[in-house]
């Protein structure tokens, strides 16, 4: 009997092992990574500066415009790499060259290289327990390249750094990266006088991400055709129509949202394909016309005035996607146009993993007047979180 019970407890804990060991959560990462914006050239082939957002380290989040800045902020310091990103999807790398001041606020000018191969590298080592960004190495010199090229003159010694300051992704630019500004092909003088002049196409801007031992960037993309987008859009249209009634104190019969602009971006940032949907509008809150009366009112009864006046409302709208293909909605942002002076306007910039849990987090721009801020969402099945906000909110 002993021999037999030995035999099942051995049996159960070789059952129960696998799963111990897969529910063990990795430890997270407390070293630096930051997030910021490129700005591109109209073009959309090179970025021409670089906009500081944001630095998670020791697990919090730090404005990453004054974030150990000394003078010049820790993210913008010559030689930090930043992977550029499109909806996760690595387009290039942008190499801080000088930090500079622009209408009182620290923006980077650097370097580009267009994407290349993936190789492994490696992170140098140091010799105290600071937390290191990863580094970008310039491809080595073959013997014959450094034994034929000239002797280099010799530079100062670089300025000390803190010990106990942490370190972004660092490198050099490689050979043959791209200026900051894009070349202008000339044309010729019958041209530009035949040709109409048009307007200058405006700059895009994309995130990018500085991490020495975080993920490779992960596609955030979601692949859908045009009825599933169509399905997608009417729900998504439907729980705005909902939420600006339900905040406005309507019911459906006194009032109706006409939708006079819109804009729909869906993700996948858990990478189970189901989508994120992301619906930026401008709504009109307008009356429903009356129904014809049973029998026709006597002449000196007059009509009753619509109770609702027009009005007008900005509206960013989350909603999650679960397994059947229903929209929940996880966030809703509803201002009244009169006052998106004072609340700011919401822009969506993209989807970005801001925490290296590979798991993307949606990267909003936030205007009011001439002051500019940036705000991460993290979406969840019901609700959403915010990670960041720069205005301190």
């Amino acid at each position: 009997m002993y021999r037999k019970r030995t035999l099942q407890v051995t049996l159960l804990l070789l059952l129960l092992a696998p799963s111990a060991v897969w529910s063990q959560k990795k430890p997270a990462r407390s070293g630096p990574r930051a997030t910021a914006l490129a700005v591109l050239s109209p073009d959309g082939k090179s970025a021409v500066r670089l906009i500081p957002i944001c630095i998670r380290n020791n697990d919090r989040f730090w404005d990453a415009s004054i974030y150990l800045a000394s003078p010049s902020p820790m993210a913008l310091e010559p030689g930090t790499v930043y992977e550029v990103e499109r909806t996760g999807n690595s387009i290039g790398l942008f190499t801080v060259a000088q930090p500079v001041q622009e209408n009182g606020a620290w923006i980077a000018l650097g370097t580009w290289q267009p994407p290349r191969p993936k190789t492994a590298t490696t992170s140098p080592t140091s010799d105290d327990d600071r937390p290191v960004l990863r580094r970008a190495q310039p491809p080595a010199a073959s013997p014959e390249a450094a034994s034929a090229a000239p002797p280099e003159p010799v530079a100062p010694p670089p300025t000390p750094v803190d010990s106990n300051r942490p370190l972004l992704k660092r490198g050099k630019p490689t050979p043959g990266s791209e200026p900051v500004t894009p070349a202008v092909p000339a044309q010729p003088a019958s041209a530009l006088k035949s040709a109409p002049a048009k307007p200058p196409k405006p700059p895009e801007m994309v995130a990018a991400i500085s991490d020495a031992g975080g993920p490779e960037p992960h596609p955030f993309t979601l692949a859908r055709n045009a009825d599933e987008e169509a399905r997608l859009r009417k729900a998504a249209s439907v729980l705005v129509e909902q939420a600006v009634l339900k905040q406005a104190g309507l019911a459906p019969s006194a009032a109706r949202v006409d939708f006079q602009e819109s804009s729909l971006k869906y993700f996948d940032l858990d990478g189970n394909n189901s989508a994120e949907a992301v619906l930026s509008a401008r709504v009109a809150l307008a009356p429903q016309a009356p129904r014809p009366a049973a029998r026709p009112q006597p002449p000196h009864r007059p009509a009753r005035p619509p109770s609702v006046a027009l009005r007008e409302f900005e509206v960013t709208f989350i909603a999650r996607e679960d397994l059947s293909g229903e929209l929940h909605p996880s966030f809703a942002r509803i201002i009244d146009a009169r006052n998106v002076h004072l609340d700011g306007r919401f822009e969506l910039i993209d989807a970005v993993d801001v925490d290296g849990d590979s798991r993307g987090e949606l990267l909003f721009r936030r205007l009011i007047g001439k002051d500019v801020s940036y705000v991460v969402l993290k979406v969840g099945l019901s609700q959403t979180t915010k990670l960041f906000d720069s205005a301190g909110e």
